[in-house]
């Protein structure tokens, strides 16, 4: 069998809506203003295997939490963008979707991958 090293990079980027939960009192006097800090996403992902040949099945793992104090609404993956020498093709539908995550949740996706 004749093995090619090829790399693999993605670029992968998530979009998301904040908004900040509406106030179930008056809103306070002006001089006493709440501020709730905005959503923040961290996304974290990881390769099925280090290397791989032609016809390899691979998963991409990725996690995302909000760090942040506020709701992100419709947390949804964007398009792969793909750098490097090798290439890959998505063989199914990524498992998990689009989610709200509270201050703290996280979620996780994996996106089924053939090296082409």
């Amino acid at each position: 069998m004749n093995r090619t090293k090829i790399s693999l990079c993605f670029a992968f980027a998530l979009a998301a809506c904040t908004t900040s939960p509406a106030p179930v009192e008056p809103p306070p006097p002006p001089d006493d203003p709440v501020v709730t800090p905005p959503a923040v996403l961290k996304l974290e992902g990881t390769m099925s295997a280090s290397k791989a040949t032609v016809g390899q099945q691979l998963q991409l793992s990725l996690t995302v939490k909000n760090t942040g104090g506020s709701v992100a609404r419709s947390v949804t993956p964007s398009p792969l963008v793909q750098t490097g020498s090798g290439r890959v093709r998505i063989t199914g539908a990524p498992t998990g979707g689009a989610a709200d995550l509270a201050a703290g949740e996280s979620l996780s996706l994996t996106i089924p991958l053939e090296v082409t």
